[in-house]
This record gives C-alpha cells, sequence and structure tokens, in this order.
C-alpha cells in the first residue's frame, strides 16, 4: 500500500460556534430538517444503515443538556460513553442522576437507544440476585447536589468494559450489596460480572461471574474504563482485558458466555499491560524493554518475545526494538514469525493511549505524527507530522473518513484516501476529551453524544430527511 499524505490545510480557521465553522463538502449531503440551533438536539435519522456521518449538532443527544455537572464529570462520577453500536449506545451513569432509583449507588450501567433517546437504567433484582431494565430520565438533583440521600443498605454498582452487536449489549459490571448510602465504594473490590442483554426487549439472556472480588477502581477513569471488550475476529467470542495488578484476560463464548480460556493458565509473572485488549503481556522483568511472553486471547497460544511487545491487531504483533545503535519499531506476526522494521512510524509506541483499532485500521496518535493503516500494512493510508500539520490527540475512522480530534476540542474530518478536508467542527475543550466513537447516529467524545444532522451521499443532489 503506497503512502498517502495529508493534502489540505488541517489548521483552517473553525468559528466560535459548532455551525459557525468554515466547511467543505466536496461530497453532496443529506441532513435533518430541524434546526440545529433547536434546545433540544433532533434524533438522528440517517438515510441508510452505514450513512456517513459529515455534520452534528451543538447540543449532545445524551446525557440530555445541562443534566451532568462539571464538578462530577471532573471526578468520573458523572457520565462515561463505553460502546456505540448503530442506534445503541452503552454508559454509566452517577445514579444519582436517575430519579427514583433510591436503592442504588455508584456508576449505573445505561443502555441508550438513541432513536428516542431512551435511557434504559440496568439495575440489581433484590430477590434473584440478577438483573433488569428499567426505563429513566437522565435528570439533574435537586441544587445540583452530587449525593442523592440513601435510605438503609443499597446496592453500589461500577461499570466496565463494554460493547455491542446488532442484537446484544455486553456489559461488565460490579456489584456490591448493603452499602450504607454514605459510603465512600471508589477504592474497594468487589464481585465482578459479564451480563448479555438482549436489545429487543432489555432482559438479560446470560451472564457469569468474573471474579469474586476485583479492584472496579481501575473503572473510574475520567473518560473510559480501564480494559476493553472486543468481539473475536469470527464475532464468535468475547475477548476481555481489565485491571493491572491483579488483572483480568479471558476468553468467553458470546453465546452463553461460558470461559473458554483463562490467560492465567499460562501466565505467572508480573502483568506488563494488555496490549490492546487482543493479548496480554507478562515479563520476569520489572521493565517493560526486557523480553516477556506475550498470550493472544483469541487462541491461547504464548509466544516468547525478545522485542518490548506495545500492541496486538489481528496477529500482528507492534513491538520497540532496542539494539546499541537505538530502536526501531517491527511489525512481527506471532503465527508465522515474518517481521518488518516499519520505517516513518511514530516513534512514541510507548504506551496503549497512543493507539487505538478503529474499523479497519490501526490509529496512532503522538505528540509528533498520526499514521492511520491496516493491520499488517508495511506502510500507512494516511500520516502526517507536526512539521507539516497539527498533529490530532485522537482518531475514529468510519467508512472512508478520518475523524480527527484536537485538545482545542476540534473535530476535523479527513477523506482517508485523498487525505482531502471535508469539514471542521468546533467543541468545548472540556466537552471534547476525545472522539471515541462514530456512527450513522452521531458522534461520541467518550462523556457526550452529538447527533448527525448531515450525512454524506453517492447522489449528486441533498434532501432533508424526516426528523
Amino acid at each position: 500500500m503506497r503512502r498517502r499524505t495529508f493534502l489540505t490545510t488541517l489548521g483552517a480557521a473553525a468559528g466560535a460556534g459548532l455551525y459557525g465553522c468554515s466547511a467543505k463538502h466536496p461530497k453532496s449531503t443529506v441532513s435533518n430538517s430541524t434546526s440545529p440551533s433547536a434546545a433540544a438536539p433532533a434524533s438522528p435519522t440517517p438515510p441508510t444503515p452505514t450513512a456517513t456521518p459529515i455534520v452534528f449538532g451543538a447540543e449532545p443527544l445524551w446525557p440530555p443538556p445541562g443534566v451532568i455537572s462539571d464538578q462530577d464529570q471532573t471526578l468520573g462520577e458523572g457520565c462515561q460513553i463505553l460502546h456505540v453500536h448503530g442506534r445503541y449506545l452503552i454508559g454509566a451513569i452517577g445514579a444519582h442522576y436517575l430519579p427514583g432509583q433510591t436503592d442504588v449507588t455508584g456508576m449505573c450501567p445505561v443502555i441508550v437507544d438513541l432513536t428516542g433517546p431512551t435511557t434504559y437504567a440496568i439495575l440489581p433484582d433484590g430477590v434473584s440476585g440478577g438483573y433488569h431494565a428499567a426505563e429513566v430520565k437522565p435528570t439533574a438533583p435537586a441544587n445540583n447536589a452530587t449525593e442523592t440521600s440513601k435510605v438503609g443498605a443499597v446496592a453500589h454498582l461500577a461499570t466496565g468494559p463494554s460493547t455491542l452487536d446488532d442484537n446484544h449489549a455486553y456489559i461488565v459490571v460490579g456489584k456490591t450489596d448493603g452499602v450504607t448510602g454514605s459510603s465512600n465504594m471508589s477504592d474497594e473490590n468487589m464481585p465482578l460480572s459479564l451480563l448479555k442483554i438482549q436489545l429487543s426487549d432489555y432482559k438479560a439472556t446470560a451472564s457469569v461471574q468474573l471474579s469474586s472480588s476485583f479492584p472496579t477502581s481501575a473503572f473510574a477513569l475520567q473518560d473510559s474504563p480501564s480494559g476493553r471488550l472486543l468481539f473475536t475476529a469470527d464475532g464468535t467470542a468475547l475477548m476481555l482485558t481489565t485491571g493491572s495488578d491483579p488483572y483480568l484476560a479471558l476468553r468467553l463464548s458470546a453465546t452463553d458466555l461460558s470461559i473458554q480460556f483463562d490467560a492465567h493458565s499460562v501466565l505467572t509473572y508480573a502483568y506488563l499491560n494488555d496490549l490492546g485488549g487482543e493479548a496480554v503481556c507478562t515479563s520476569k522483568y520489572s521493565s517493560s524493554t526486557e523480553p516477556g511472553t506475550v498470550v493472544t486471547l483469541t487462541d491461547g497460544a504464548s509466544h516468547t518475545v525478545s522485542d518490548s511487545p506495545k500492541y496486538v491487531c489481528r496477529k500482528w504483533l507492534y513491538a520497540r526494538r532496542y539494539t546499541t545503535a537505538g530502536s526501531t519499531v517491527v511489525m512481527i506476526n506471532v503465527d508465522t514469525g515474518e517481521e518488518f522494521t516499519l520505517t516513518g512510524f511514530p516513534y512514541e509506541l510507548s504506551d496503549m493511549q497512543h493507539t487505538a483499532t478503529s474499523g479497519d485500521y490501526i490509529i496512532t496518535c503522538t505528540n509528533n505524527q498520526i499514521d492511520v493503516r491496516t493491520p499488517g500494512s508495511t506502510s500507512p493510508t494516511l500520516t502526517w507530522n507536526s512539521a507539516e500539520r497539527a498533529v490530532p490527540n485522537s482518531g475514529q475512522v468510519y467508512g472512508d473518513v478520518l475523524y480527527a480530534c484536537y485538545m482545542s476540542g476540534r473535530i476535523t474530518l479527513v477523506d482517508l484516501h485523498t487525505g482531502e478536508e471535508l469539514d471542521n467542527r468546533q467543541f468545548t475543550p472540556f466537552q471534547q476529551a476525545c472522539v471515541s466513537f462514530v456512527t450513522p447516529y452521531g458522534i461520541s467524545t467518550g462523556r457526550f453524544f452529538y447527533p448527525t444532522t448531515e450525512w454524506m451521499t453517492d447522489s449528486k443532489s441533498a434532501a432533508p430527511t424526516s426528523s
């Protein structure tokens, strides 16, 4: 694959408001007919199930505008968006934002149907020990209080890595029963379970206990939970990684959630990192620059590596190789041992915050460079460095578009194959932590989901959609 570089100016000035931005629309668009300045955002109506979003509303669709306090978001007690797929969103929200739910505290898992939007809280059953869904309307507490008065013993919840397919939601939930409303559970261990919930009626069809006591403080990050829950390439199993010491690294059946493989069965040394969710690495050395063992969860195979492993995607290991002359980035097929030295790859391949898998691409963002490529490719589909243009701090791919996010809150849409800038959108820096998911229904910044108001189409003229 030949190298494609960014061709147009990424740093084009953006207007003061979301809809005041200068934009280029080289392809025709379809738009919602509702005015973008409306106080309550209209639910998006994509023209097709796979339509590419290009313009987003000024106010979040979920959570509703003005509900979550800035203080709670800063403390990690507001809300998080954990996964978005099609018309559904999995999130976690502070229980004090759920009126009437006086028997729970902590971060409650929710499933949101974005066509409403309609929010369903996943709540514990006091008698059966299972879970049920209840329709709720997130609401700011009276006087914007961060705690709702809880009478007597309640269940404290924590929400971990989650994912969706077309028919089900899969959610990691921690729960401790018999907690007083004033207890501080942020650093406590609690039983951890994985739930499979049917999207047609929001009923749990399977569950499995992952741990009888796990430190769910690992979930309490501002923008996303620690760890990942991913499908294997064939969609028949789930790969779960979370925590550090202790940690979980499992492969489970996507049908009944039975555990098929536990990395602890073959790993004995100190945990280093999760390599992106498809594999984990341990080493008997304290330094990540020393040799270690990589276990790929999809097949349970162990691989001894002499390099410093950083990321695994579809059996390709990306690692740092140290020599007396310096260091390089190498790409190794863990099945065959075939390897390539990657020239021009971002130098700071140092930790997982820089790299993510999005669709069919691996996106690496460092201070000095962005690199977008398919797994196993020795050359990028799209790349630029800070000497050429400003470099985003995160990115996602949907269709043939890169959604590049900057610390300023600007999101720039870039054609993957031509490098042409398609649009600029300006979010406030506080809300715009990153771009974490893109679907035809909108874009997630990790804390807020903004609805799509225009989509690319292959037609030569634009027509409004009904809202």
